[in-house]
């Protein structure tokens, strides 16, 4: 009986030890395909971290739009998120909007911003600005990041916070 037990006892060990294993594995595929979506050229350049979507049913990336360009430090790329194009920019927060905390309200105010809401990672404001005719753009400044989203046609604020409670931090 008493090795009946042990035997039990050595059986659930080794289960409880394959299902932490599994979901270790698990969790280090989705981390590493995540790092692996920025190319190793453009990541060891950034001096900021990226808030990347991670694909989904609503948001697909087009990895061949990825492009950092140099002299202005800013990372861009292009996703399709429900149905629709989003350039997304990316760059370090300018050092203005950590010196000076009203200088990224004036911004939003500068760039028509007419709604805001809070997401798992941020505020997001929703704008008009005047030099892209009225067109939506979502402004994201958080982590040390300053996010512009630009999508080729209206996105709805259920549709944004979605989006942006995808965003995955990485490096």
């Amino acid at each position: 009986m008493r090795l009946n037990h042990q035997r039990r006892k050595i059986a659930l060990i080794v289960f409880l030890a394959v299902i932490v294993l599994g979901l270790g594995v698990m969790i280090g595929l989705k981390y590493l395909t995540v790092q692996a979506t920025i190319p190793s050229h453009i990541k060891n350049q950034l001096d900021f971290i990226v808030l990347y979507p991670l694909d989904n049913e609503d948001t697909v990336m087009d990895r061949s739009t990825i492009k950092y360009d140099t002299r202005t430090k800013v990372l861009s790329f292009v996703i399709t998120s429900y149905g629709v194009k989003n350039t997304i920019t990316e760059q370090a927060t300018p050092e203005a909007f950590n010196d000076i905390p009203q200088y990224y309200q004036k911004v939003i105010d500068q760039m028509n911003g007419y709604s805001s809401f809070d997401t798992d990672i941020g505020k997001v404001n929703l704008t008009r600005p005047a030099h892209l005719n009225g067109e939506q753009v979502a402004v994201m400044n958080t982590k040390g990041v300053l996010l512009f989203a630009h999508p080729s046609k209206d996105l709805t604020q259920s549709e944004w916070r979605k989006f942006f409670n995808n965003l995955q931090v990485i490096k």
